[in-house]
């Protein structure tokens, strides 16, 4: 917002420049007195959205101070420079979402949950042995004679081998069910993360073309001055009406308004692409 607030102020200085010639001339009497009010209405324009603007500013703070929690009357000023990064990798872009996607890893751990669900189903086919062993110690005193008592202690162990035989096809249905489930979770994490890559491409596209755009935008606002510059000087000549170079004017703002579009929308996609990639606490 401060960016448009000096593209604001820009405007207002050419139109008070206007204003002035436009007044100087009438009062000297090379102009009629439709000139400088024409000219004087654009300044009136652009003043108040030089006030809008400001006013807009002022409550952006005040929802920011909201959202950080502390007084609403704080002096604090933001840089809105806004400097996208130009080097970000499709390739490490994708790595890395592989890598830290939230949804991808509970997705993933889900799979091998699924995994070891079938091993232990498909295990219930084949035999198995159970060891058991164990160590008693017993301590008895007699009651009638306290000074007489019995003790004993051993050790223990056993073995038990069962082969399983038929227990009306449940560890099949077991086998199939968890088999079903493997399958499930694979292709759920193969279409999220396919999901994935296809938005994380998509959205680099429009990143890579959001750059390009701020070339053209900025080559359109330099020639956009230029033009303004020489409008202003043939206006201060009297050799273009105030019409004219209202429009020269306008053209000026339209080129500034979309290289401002153009840096937000690519700065914008840079921060969703770092989001969806883990990578955001890098910027």
């Amino acid at each position: 917002m401060h960016s448009s607030l000096r593209r604001e102020r820009t405007s207002l200085s050419i139109s008070q420049t206007r204003y002035n010639q436009a007044i100087t001339r009438y009062n000297i009497g090379s102009d009629s007195g439709l000139e400088y009010k024409q000219a004087k209405i654009y300044l009136n324009s652009d003043s108040s959205s030089l006030m809008l603007q400001k006013e807009n500013l002022k409550n952006a703070y005040i929802e920011l101070f909201k959202l950080m929690n502390i007084p609403l009357d704080s002096e604090y000023s933001i840089n809105d420079t806004i400097i996208p990064e130009t080097q970000l990798k499709l390739d490490f872009l994708l790595e890395s979402a592989y890598q830290n996607n939230t949804e991808l890893n509970a997705m993933r751990s889900g799979e091998n949950i699924a995994a070891i669900d079938l091993k232990i189903a498909r295990s219930l086919r084949f035999p198995s042995l159970d060891l058991s062993a164990g160590y008693n110690v017993n301590f008895n005193r007699s009651q009638i004679i306290p000074s007489r008592f019995n003790d004993s202690e051993g050790f223990n162990w056993g073995m038990t081998f069962s082969v399983p035989i038929f227990n009306g096809g449940e560890t099949n249905r077991r086998v199939r069910n968890a088999q079903i489930v493997k399958d499930n979770a694979k292709i759920s994490l193969m279409r999220a993360t396919q999901e994935l890559e296809s938005e994380i491409r998509q959205l680099y596209n429009l990143y890579t073309n959001n750059l390009r755009s701020i070339n053209f935008e900025e080559e359109s606002r330099e020639s956009a001055i230029l033009n303004l510059e020489a409008a202003m000087e043939k206006y201060r000549l009297g050799s273009l009406s105030g019409i004219e170079f209202r429009d020269y004017q306008l053209s000026y703002m339209s080129a500034s308004d979309r290289k401002l579009k153009a840096l937000y929308e690519t700065k914008l996609s840079e921060i969703r692409l770092r989001l969806m990639a883990g990578q955001l606490f890098t910027l």
